[in-house]
């Protein structure tokens, strides 16, 4: 109480005046108390000022590395979950029945995995790490952790906030083997009364100046745009110390294919099942849209790196299984 002494007498000082005084100092307690517990959702690094990673850097360097694990890799969090439950509101709807992935990959998930208790994953396109989540059942089910990637960094604050129980970072993939620092673009829904927020937010991708956007969509969202730190994948295995991954679900809108081309070809590196959303891209009344074809070229690619397609749905999601992985195949076949 010294320090409301010396600035506060008897004379000059109302009740009122004390009790704002006593608000601050224990607001302040507050929020060092949260701010220093280490299982606090306060995120602690985003002040911390790490030198941008752009060029020809190999995705092993030592400093790479280093910098990857101290400044953008979060570990799993050892509190419950705090997931969104339907309360009545439109929120809570979509949550409750979009909260897991789609029926094929909910699938194979159950018919390939059902069995394995503490596999390995990283899921790249996160999102808040709920809403369509294609690893949470895996986590939630068979005490799997991984790695959650998200770049959108409004995004990634709900990520936080879900408690999940797997490293996760705000950062991007590289589409190729170095690291880069690029513009994310995203997207937030304007109209409450068309579909879901997070079907909107789902739309965050790498900026490109030359992507075309449907004027129907425009009207119905507004894009922001922020610059995230980009690691090649390989980099965050050597980090975590991974050589092993069961699962790798990457949705990342549009540059899925680069970052397999970059990532496939580590030998040291074993990714037993990939699924990964694909498109064909067309040309249309002067404006690029995306197919439902099937790609028979990325199908190469995919052989030739020894994965097999075992299914493919509406939504252009690929599901591969190496062909090493002989249990796994038998399990996908229906």
């Amino acid at each position: 109480m010294g320090w409301i002494h010396k600035h506060c007498t008897i004379q000059r000082c109302s009740i009122k005046h004390i009790k704002s005084l006593l608000v601050i100092m224990i607001t302040t307690c507050s929020l060092y108390a949260v701010y220093t517990n280490p299982n606090s959702t306060i995120s602690k690094k985003q002040n911390i000022k790490s030198p941008p990673l752009d060029g020809a850097i190999k995705s092993d360097d030592e400093v790479l590395l280093r910098t990857l694990k101290k400044h953008y890799l979060y570990p799993p969090s050892s509190l419950p979950y705090n997931l969104t439950k339907d309360d009545g509101s439109n929120d809570g709807y979509f949550y409750q029945h979009r909260t897991f992935t789609s029926e094929m990959i909910d699938y194979y998930l159950q018919h390939l995995f059902g069995n394995q208790r503490g596999g390995f994953f990283i899921e790249a396109g996160a999102l808040d790490g709920q809403f369509m989540s294609n690893s949470l059942w895996l986590e939630q089910h068979l005490g799997w952790t991984g790695l959650l990637i998200e770049a959108d960094p409004y995004n990634f604050e709900f990520l936080e906030h879900k408690q999940r129980h797997a490293w996760i970072s705000n950062t991007c993939i590289s589409p190729d083997e170095n690291p880069h620092v690029t513009t994310i673009e995203s997207m937030q829904q304007l109209r409450k009364d068309v579909g879901g927020p997070w079907a909107f937010r789902a739309r965050s991708k790498l900026f490109s100046s030359d992507s075309v956007n449907p004027e129907k969509f425009e009207q119905l969202t507004t894009r922001s745009f922020s610059q995230v730190q980009c690691f090649p994948l390989a980099s965050y295995l050597f980090a975590l110390n991974v050589s092993t991954v069961d699962f790798f679900s990457l949705d990342i809108q549009g540059h899925e294919w680069d970052v397999l081309k970059a990532i496939l070809p580590f030998t040291q590196l074993k990714i037993k099942s990939i699924v990964v959303e694909h498109y064909i891209k067309d040309i249309v009344d002067n404006e690029e849209v995306q197919t439902k074809k099937i790609d028979y070229k990325f199908l190469e690619f995919m052989s030739r790196y020894n994965y097999s397609l075992i299914d493919i749905d509406e939504d252009q999601n690929y599901f591969f299984v190496l062909f090493s992985e002989k249990s796994l195949l038998d399990k996908g076949v229906k």
